[in-house]
């Protein structure tokens, strides 16, 4: 998986995981001026 966006997509920037927001983020560009941000969120579950 990890391999895979490596390959395709560039790294811009790195969103540390936040506690108060309780996620964490990368933007990516992939190309032709295309930038997107994947956001990973901690399930509420998890904190229950």
């Amino acid at each position: 998986c990890c391999e895979w966006w490596n390959e395709h997509d560039r790294r811009i920037a790195t969103l540390e995981f936040d506690r108060d927001r309780k996620s964490m983020g990368v933007i990516v560009d992939s190309g032709a001026g295309r930038k997107s941000l994947l956001v990973k969120v901690l399930s509420l579950s998890a904190i229950t």
